[in-house]
């Protein structure tokens, strides 16, 4: 009987280098850098983030929907600015709005203007004094957490008790003054979302604009 060789295995392939090429590393390099922020880093960078975007040039905007209410362009909104605003002086910004969302009859109206503002509390009180003209006399302001954009802000209440009330909100930051006023609403709720309603109606000013 013939003898049979043993199998033949093939010696394993030398492995292949690969070159990386310029942007391939920086791929990589940026990889890490992104995993590492999600690891923790992101925790200290959170708060750089901020302040970075505070101090970028912004506008206002009167948006589709705020806080989840529609905008209402219907005359008995046109009518309901028109009444609220009877002591605003005339602004001279960059910008204003003046909208209406939800129900006119238990809504949110804003009234916003962008420009170069320098104002400190005490100035933020005109906002509320100018509101009387208009029969909003508004009582009972503290102020209140400005959010991330910063600046100052404070809220008070007209009218009605506390679950039921006109409610008013200001602010005023170097960038923008402005204020909301909740029909039908209790102080509580009306505290607890202005700063989000800030944030979607102060944006920041698109590239082009700085």
């Amino acid at each position: 009987m013939l003898a049979q060789a043993p199998p033949h295995h093939p010696s394993p392939a030398a492995p292949v280098v690969r070159r990386l090429h310029g942007y391939q590393l920086l791929l990589l390099v940026l990889t890490a850098v992104a995993q590492l922020l999600a690891a923790g880093v992101a925790v200290v960078a959170h708060g750089q983030a901020e302040d970075v975007i505070a101090g970028l040039p912004r506008t206002v905007v009167a948006p589709g929907t705020l806080g989840g209410r529609p905008r209402d362009r219907s005359p008995a909104a046109d009518g309901l600015i028109a009444d609220a605003m009877r002591g605003q002086p005339v602004w001279e910004g960059t910008a204003e709005v003046k909208a209406v969302y939800g129900d006119p009859a238990n809504g949110l109206l804003l009234h916003a203007v962008a420009g170069w503002f320098d104002w400190d509390t005490d100035e933020l009180t005109y906002l509320f004094y100018d509101l009387r003209v208009a029969g909003i006399a508004v009582v009972d302001i503290d102020d209140v957490p400005a959010g991330p954009l910063g600046g100052y802000a404070a809220c008070g209440h007209a009218g009605g008790d506390e679950e039921d009330a006109t409610v008013v909100c200001a602010w005023t930051d170097e960038d923008s003054v402005g204020t909301f006023i909740w029909f039908g609403s209790s102080v509580e709720a009306a505290r607890a979302e202005f700063i989000a309603l800030r944030g979607e109606v102060e944006v920041v000013k698109p590239v082009s604009e700085w």
